[in-house]
């Protein structure tokens, strides 16, 4: 029980550390958050489920690492945005966030369609790494247009973001 007291509390303290630079890192690039968390944080906060599906995988326990990656994602549509969306409302309304959604639904059946093949090997790694790259890559080139075009439509100023600090090293 002490040391899973204690590693829910390292937990809390670096995700809260994450979220702050995350936000900082948004304001000082000068990127909208949305585009900060569909990347970084998202890397951060799959970096354990990563390790885990890993060693599952090693060990010759390959349902241990599908289930790791179904049961988290299905936690994190349902779970992880369900509870804050039942305590205050999320406004996308001034961000175009349809194009993650999108792609969010494709990347899901194109999952789908892969388990049906009789296993995730080599080619399937492949093209799900791939489909990932290009996400990258599409985010980047949209972060790097909105830099360029300056505009305000989905920006983040620091008053707007909680403990945001612009001047954070």
């Amino acid at each position: 029980w002490v040391l899973c007291g204690g590693g829910l509390i390292i937990l809390l303290v670096a995700g809260d550390s994450l979220v702050k630079g995350a936000v900082n890192l948004s304001l000082r690039l000068g990127v909208p958050a949305i585009i900060i968390s569909l990347t970084i944080v998202a890397f951060g906060t799959s970096a354990p489920e990563l390790l885990i599906s890993l060693n599952a995988t090693l060990s010759g326990a390959s349902g241990i690492a599908m289930g790791n990656v179904v049961g988290s994602n299905t936690a994190n549509v349902l779970m992880v945005l369900g509870i804050p969306a039942l305590l205050f409302t999320f406004d996308t309304s001034k961000c175009e966030t349809q194009k993650s959604y999108f792609f969010m639904l494709v990347a899901t059946t194109v999952f789908i369609l892969l388990a049906f093949t009789g296993g995730f090997g080599l080619w399937q790694g492949v093209m799900l790494l791939a489909f990932l790259a290009y996400y990258l890559w599409k985010n980047f080139k949209d972060a790097k247009e909105h830099r360029e075009e300056g505009d305000g439509d989905c920006t983040d100023s620091a008053s707007e973001l909680e403990e945001a600090d612009p001047n954070l090293a």
